[in-house]
């Protein structure tokens, strides 16, 4: 299964639906900001057993690689972060493009108090996980976080 770039918008900002590259990208906004926050992990954990991951959202960066303001009614969680149970999917198809080893995803979850809205971020979170095994990432273990229930 392919998977798409990373997707600049017009504004410059950047997201990322999926993963494509075997190894940190070279250079570009792309590396500064895989390695500004991920990459000296990933790195490290080559060659390891295995890689644990957590994951709950995803944040907006400009070209900058600072933060930027979320658009106007973005939905976020009651820790105020934004709502992103698909991030899970795209973490555990980084770790496992950057590392070479399997992934285990050793927590993710959200914070509402709406039973319903729970239900909607596990069923997107599992999806997205369902997704990137499809892909032929390798599920070695999972947890899902509950403590919000």
């Amino acid at each position: 299964m392919a998977l798409p770039d990373y997707v600049v918008h017009p504004d410059g900002q950047w997201d990322s639906p999926g993963i494509r590259f075997t190894e940190l990208p070279a250079d570009g906004p792309t590396a500064q900001f895989v390695r500004l926050f991920a990459g000296a992990y990933l790195e490290a954990a080559r060659g390891d057993d295995y890689i644990g991951v957590q994951t709950y959202n995803t944040e907006h960066v400009g070209p900058d690689l600072q933060g930027v303001p979320r658009p106007e009614g973005t939905r976020v969680t009651q820790m105020g972060w934004t709502f992103t149970p698909e991030a899970l999917g795209h973490s555990v198809r980084l770790a496992a493009a950057v590392t070479g080893v399997p992934v285990i995803v050793t927590e993710n979850g959200v914070a509402a108090d709406d039973d319903a809205e729970r239900i909607e971020y596990y069923s997107r979170s599992l999806r997205a996980l369902r997704a990137a095994m499809d892909a032929a990432w390798t599920c070695a273990a999972s947890r899902l976080d509950a403590c919000w229930t």
